[in-house]
């Protein structure tokens, strides 16, 4: 999905973590495998849950839009530059995101997904979760 950037300037945040989010869901929905699902009113610490259909494994996201630093910044003995113009602003995790295995998207103001922080034992983690929650249910 591409998006294009003179859109981008004139939108508010609130409009760029929507665009943002439904440009990952289109991201998940290429493979059919995939079930994408959204909390009710887009509320909570987790954007997205994908549930693969052949593997069933899921795995829950946080979407940010990508914002790029505008200049550098340089540390205070000025030994070396700490962040470089244009380079992408990370993001923390929330504890609870870090507790639950919630993985943080980014989605640039090209439309660019980039994934951070990926891990196989955050993957492994939010399905072993999801799944004793339901059987624990039943």
């Amino acid at each position: 999905m591409k998006i294009q950037k003179k859109f981008m300037k004139n939108t508010s945040p609130k409009q760029k973590g929507m665009l943002s989010e439904l440009t990952a869901i289109a991201h998940f929905v290429k493979d059919k495998d995939n079930m994408v699902f959204t909390p009710l009113m887009g509320l909570g610490f987790i954007d997205i849950l994908v549930l693969n259909k052949r593997t069933g494994e899921i795995s829950f996201y946080d979407v940010k839009f990508g914002s790029r630093r505008k200049s550098s910044w340089v540390s205070k003995t000025k030994i070396k530059s700490r962040c470089k113009k244009g380079q992408l602003i990370y993001r923390p995790s929330k504890s609870i995101q870090n507790k639950l295995g919630v993985r943080i998207i980014y989605v640039d103001e090209n439309g660019k997904v980039i994934f951070s922080n990926e891990t196989k034992k955050k993957k492994q983690k939010a399905t072993k979760l999801f799944f004793s929650r339901i059987l624990s249910e039943v």
